[in-house]
């Protein structure tokens, strides 16, 4: 179980396939596991550096305040001890915030980056809804109970029709192998609804693809706003999907960072 220390924090990373090196980036509560249903097409194309932020999987999960800052330089340092190159860069939900922040002042560290249903400033809603679960995670309610809650902010009308896709997302967390601790959920909250690149995402100059859902209510207009403020950037809106469209559709997921990545083009 290969773990790397920096920033006084042991985090957890995994390197697999072969070719240009791909960074991916998870969202708020998820670890490297969530890009299971992707990576095994990845990694045929490229060298794939998948790692758990502080807080979450098996990195430490320190009780002192987070920040996204915080977060991307633990990103930064991560690839700069790991010696990997000039990775491309994936980063979904918080993720995409981490990502902004590399691709605001570090991009001669990087290559091309793709901000998937990510965010600006988390909205009154979303933030609203992510303390309720934090409410609800602190009084002890059910993992089952919580899980089925969440599902209908993740997922399209279509996905959520289909029994056998609810049954097996609700396993996937009732069953995770490293399930995030209470401190490692409010520490990455903070985090998340304290992050805001309003002043400054439009000074971002490095390539840029910009994934969306139409169906996201967790970030349901910051793509556009992205797209409009970052020179050069490229939008792709996936209609019928949610706030996961590598979950829902990885085959189309991927097609698109395969073409932007490999051939600039989406």
């Amino acid at each position: 179980m290969p773990k790397i220390n920096v920033n006084g924090t042991h985090f957890f990373y995994e390197i697999e396939g072969t070719g240009h090196p791909l960074l991916l980036i998870a969202g708020f509560t998820q670890d490297s596991l969530f890009w299971t249903p992707i990576l095994s097409e990845l990694k045929k194309h490229f060298k794939v550096l998948v790692f758990d932020n502080r807080g979450v999987g098996r990195s430490d999960r320190p009780d002192i305040p987070y920040t996204i800052e915080m977060m991307a330089q633990d990103t930064l340092a991560l690839v700069k001890s790991l010696d990997i190159g000039k990775p491309h860069v994936i980063g979904h939900s918080m993720g995409g915030s981490i990502a902004q922040l590399l691709a605001y002042r570090h991009a001669d560290t990087f290559s091309r980056f793709a901000l998937c249903n990510t965010l600006i400033k988390f909205n009154s809603v979303s933030t609203r809804f992510q303390n309720f679960l934090l409410h609800l995670k602190e009084m002890g309610v059910s993992q089952q109970l919580i899980a089925e809650g969440i599902l209908p902010w993740l997922y399209s009308s279509d996905f959520l029709q289909n029994q056998e896709n609810v049954d097996k997302t609700v396993n996937y967390f009732l069953n995770h192998p490293f399930p995030q601790s209470f401190i490692g959920y409010k520490r990455q909250l903070e985090a998340l609804v304290s992050f805001d690149s309003t002043k400054w995402y439009h000074q971002i100059k490095a390539p840029v693809l910009i994934i969306n859902g139409a169906e996201d209510i967790l970030c349901p207009f910051d793509s556009e706003r992205l797209a409009k403020g970052i020179p050069g950037s490229k939008l792709i809106h996936f209609p019928k999907m949610g706030h996961l469209p590598m979950v829902e559709q990885p085959h189309q997921f991927n097609h698109c960072i395969i073409q932007f990545f490999i051939s600039r083009e989406c």
